[in-house]
């Protein structure tokens, strides 16, 4: 059983009809004072130029939602998670390249 805190189980809510879309929906987990989270944030602004409404960017602060750290037994910071459909299908701890990560993403779109 679950023990997660009013706030996490109010995002869980909030994020369920984005993680179960056919939309793939990255979650960037990051913590405040972490230089390789800041540095992905910037990759993942190009990242979304580049794929625009075939991606969904959400950023999750560990530091308010602690619970979410521990639903996804996030032990490094920063930690992508990819939703679709309602299935966690891609993930990666710590920094990644832009080009890396779009190679990964077009996967994830083609995905069926």
């Amino acid at each position: 059983m679950e023990l997660l805190d009013h706030a996490t189980k109010v995002f869980l809510k909030e994020m369920e009809p984005v993680m179960g879309g056919a939309i793939p929906a990255i979650f960037h987990c990051r913590m405040n004072g972490c230089p390789p989270c800041d540095e992905l944030e910037e990759v993942l602004k190009t990242i979304h130029m580049e794929f625009g409404q075939q991606i969904i960017i959400n950023s999750v602060d560990v530091d308010e939602l602690v619970g979410m750290a521990m639903k996804w037994k996030i032990t490094g910071f920063p930690t992508l998670i990819v939703y679709k459909d309602g299935v966690l299908v891609w993930r990666h701890n710590g920094f990644i390249k832009a080009k890396e990560l779009k190679e990964a993403m077009n996967g994830v779109i083609l995905m069926k």
